[in-house]
């Protein structure tokens, strides 16, 4: 039987998706007035998402300010990444061993658009990939991990795996230029857990996807530094 969602669940996965699109950036202010008239929901079951939304670590409820997205800062950065390498690891090992060959052509076709993308950024002959480009890299790229955390079919370390990167890439997603050279390799990171998967080999996906988020991390580290904290935050 479907599940039917509660008004609170509601509220909850409308907030969660914004934040994972991005359309909710670091440090934003949110209004739960606003938000209860764009759900068509009374402001309860909205406050109820932003309290649980708060004990995830996405949302921060200060003190007669209200409610705020989170804004990591370096040390989390580092843990979240720490807790991805372990998590999406594994994840892309148990995906080799239990994919179907329906995921798998749909994984195949994310990183030959992958591909096609970072062609283009290449034939530009700039150092930055188009914003247009680069915006196409972040959603396929995305779809192809939570592809990977579904073909895992592990409901836990996928509830953990979308927490972790929501935190990570909203907080990307708010500042970073990304360079053609690391469009380029992090394509060729997917190409290479992809053929891992499709050859249902469990210790090189592993090991292919931890080299992917290691190198994310490290990106996104670097531009934190040169940014500093508040180069990644929206005005309040």
């Amino acid at each position: 039987m479907k599940h039917i969602l509660t008004l609170k669940e509601h509220a909850y996965e409308n907030i969660l998706n914004r934040l994972e699109s991005g359309k909710l950036k670091p440090g934003m202010r949110l209004s739960d007035d606003a938000l209860a008239k764009e759900l068509g929901v009374s402001r309860s079951p909205v406050r109820e998402a932003l309290l649980q939304l708060s004990g995830e670590g996405l949302i921060e409820q200060r003190p007669r300010q209200g409610a705020f997205v989170h804004v990591p800062d370096r040390k989390e950065l580092s843990e979240l990444f720490e807790a991805r390498l372990a998590l999406e690891g594994a994840a892309a090992g148990w995906a080799a061993k239990r994919r179907s060959d329906h995921d798998l052509k749909k994984l195949v076709q994310l990183t030959e658009r992958l591909e096609a993308v970072a062609s283009s950024c290449r034939e530009a002959e700039e150092s930055i990939c188009d914003p247009g480009l680069t915006n196409e890299f972040l959603s396929v790229d995305y779809q192809a991990h939570i592809l990977i955390v579904k073909m895992a079919d592990n409901r836990k370390i996928a509830q953990m795996i979308r927490i972790c990167r929501i935190l990570s890439r909203s907080f990307s997603l708010a500042a970073m230029e990304h360079e053609v050279k690391v469009i380029v390799h992090s394509v060729e990171q997917h190409r290479a857990f992809t053929d891992a998967i499709g050859d249902q080999d469990a210790q090189q996906a592993t090991e292919a996807m931890a080299s992917h988020i290691t190198y994310s991390s490290e990106c996104v580290i670097d531009a934190y530094d040169r940014a500093g904290p508040d180069g990644f935050k929206v005005a309040e």
